[in-house]
């Protein structure tokens, strides 16, 4: 599933359409979203904000954490939210870094709470593999 600044990948049967909104219950999403000028931290902070407007349950768990992604300095943070499709519990892990234009590259990576922890280790990989070449 794609958009002009964003794609999917989710297996079969884990999206579809709530509201006029994609949504997706296992899986990441890589995309970028424009920065007006702020630091990493604020900028991530925006985009998790963000989220939670339509995503009224999102909370996070904890402090966002520094990691790397493409050699960059990054920063991780781990969200809870409750599913629109499932109503289960889910485990919303962001990864984001800033672009060199500026604007914030982002990958999230969701699965249901109780089984988050057989995806974990996929979507470190995911975040692993990101080449940002700009």
């Amino acid at each position: 599933v794609a958009t002009s600044s964003s794609v999917k990948f989710v297996p079969d049967g884990a999206y579809g359409q709530v509201q006029g909104q994609t949504v997706f219950t296992h899986g990441a999403e890589l995309g970028f979203t424009r920065n007006e000028i702020h630091s990493l931290q604020e900028a991530t902070q925006e985009f998790i904000d963000d989220l939670g407007q339509s995503n009224p349950s999102l909370r996070a768990t904890g402090r966002t954490q520094n990691t790397k992604l493409s050699g960059r300095n990054g920063l991780v943070a781990t969200l809870k939210n409750v599913s629109d499709v499932t109503g289960r519990g889910e485990t919303v892990t962001v990864f984001t870094t800033l672009l060199r234009d500026g604007n914030l590259f982002y990958c999230i990576a969701v699965a249901p709470q109780d089984e988050y922890q057989a995806y974990q280790r996929s979507f470190q990989r995911v975040a692993q593999s990101i080449r940002l070449s700009d």
